[in-house]
């Protein structure tokens, strides 16, 4: 009795080779027909008429996942010679079972083999690839070597101080219209507050490392429950540079610019008191980009509009501009006004009567005004026009007599205010 036994491996199947020869068997399905059919052969050798010896053929555990060819192509038939064919038989299967596995490569018979199109699995799993890294990480490591590439001086981090960056976002909202620099230092900030207006919570988390803090600390005009007072803010900035290891980053997003009423003033205090570093960076501010993302120019020639002046509607006690009546409208020599913080609609009211009350004939209720709400943010962009004597009541009628706000909103006054650049004629 002859005893065959193959110890078991596992195959990985790769990219298919073209056949360069015939076969005896043609496994390009599935590996275990071929060793089924071997065993039918067997078996019908074994009950064959011309079988004069016993011989056993064990094959075990074995699984093969593709398929694989045996290089030459050979005929069994019956003879009298049993011996010869169990030989042959015996011959084949080990064959193609050595090669399959790994063992030796088959005999050529004068004919070029094929590449192997099987592998035997590695055990050494450190040797697999660990995977792609984080798409934050990856941003992080192209901003660096973008910067390095367009001659930046280094952007690591000091490790020996920590600092807060005051970093304005423009108006859009968008990390696409932020700068290479400031793209950079949010890449490597440990902690990062952020305004409602500058940057949405999953774009930051897109772009900082995970274990980043991430606080919102925004405020919303009317609405005090949810708005972060600013002398908690800066307490806020000024624990974090006490409480974080040295080399830490800071940065405090501010939509449009930190220092165009971003009460940037009272946080730098506060750092300075607590001898904290920090930097500024600039951003595009809402009062020029906000009608320009409607279509309206603040200057224009031939309307010989060369100038404007830019105020808040609402000051820091939240009392609109239009109740206080303090200021010479009808004197006030610009050709062109912008307000910003006027989205709530009895200040944008109030507003627009004290223009006409004390505006003399520079500003009627004739005058052209427009009011930009969610200036830049395409999605949620919308522009209301009309006179000051007919805007407010024109958002009614857009929004319906319920609507008390268009907050964030921008408010222009002038003749420059009657125009859209942006339409399409």
């Amino acid at each position: 009795m002859y005893l065959l036994t193959l110890p078991p491996f596992t195959c990985y199947q790769k990219s298919p080779e073209p056949n360069e020869f015939t076969n005896l068997f043609r496994r390009e399905s599935n590996g275990t027909v071929v060793l089924l059919l071997c065993f039918l052969l067997t078996s019908l050798l074994i009950h064959s008429p011309c079988q004069q010896t016993n011989i056993r053929l064990t094959i075990q555990n074995v699984r093969v996942e593709q398929s694989h060819s045996l290089p030459a192509k050979m005929v069994c038939q019956r003879s009298t010679r049993p011996q010869l064919l169990w030989l042959m038989l015996v011959l084949i299967i080990m064959l193609d079972a050595r090669t399959v596995y790994g063992f030796v490569s088959p005999p050529s018979f004068g004919i070029p083999s094929p590449t192997p199109s099987c592998h035997v699995m590695s055990q050494d799993r450190n040797s697999e690839p660990s995977g792609s890294t984080s798409s934050a990480t990856s941003i992080r490591t192209n901003l660096q070597s973008l910067l390095i590439s367009l001659g930046s001086p280094s952007t690591n981090k000091d490790n020996t101080v920590t600092t807060v960056h005051l970093l304005g976002t423009g108006i859009t909202g968008s990390l696409l219209d932020l700068p290479l620099s400031s793209l950079s230092l949010l890449a490597q900030a440990d902690v990062v507050l952020y305004d409602s207006l500058s940057l949405d919570q999953m774009d930051i988390q897109s772009i900082v490392s995970s274990d980043c803090i991430i606080q919102s600390v925004g405020k919303r005009g009317g609405d005090r429950t949810n708005s972060v007072l600013q002398s908690e803010i800066d307490s806020l900035l000024v624990d974090y540079v006490e409480k974080l290891p040295l080399g830490s980053a800071i940065v405090r997003l501010k939509g449009g610019d930190p220092l165009l009423f971003g009460r940037a003033r009272t946080e730098v205090d506060a750092l300075r008191k607590a001898g904290a570093r920090y930097t500024i960076t600039p951003g595009l501010s809402s009062c020029v980009a906000g009608p320009h993302f409607a279509g309206i120019p603040l200057t224009d020639p031939i309307l010989d509009s060369q100038s404007f002046a830019v105020f808040t509607g609402t000051d820091k006690g939240g009392i609109g501009e239009g109740q206080k009546g303090e200021r010479d409208w009808k004197n006030m020599q610009v050709d062109a006004l912008v307000f910003l913080m006027i989205g709530q609609l009895p200040k944008l009211r109030a507003l627009c009567d004290r223009l006409v009350e004390g505006g003399g004939t520079r500003w009627t209720s004739t005058t052209p005004c427009a009011v930009v709400q969610n200036a830049g943010r395409k999605e949620h962009q919308q522009v209301f026009r009309g006179t000051l004597g007919t805007l407010v009541d024109n958002i009614q009628e857009d929004l319906g007599e319920e609507a008390t706000t268009v907050s964030p909103a921008i408010l222009v006054v002038g003749q420059v205010a009657a125009l859209d650049l942006l339409e399409q004629l």
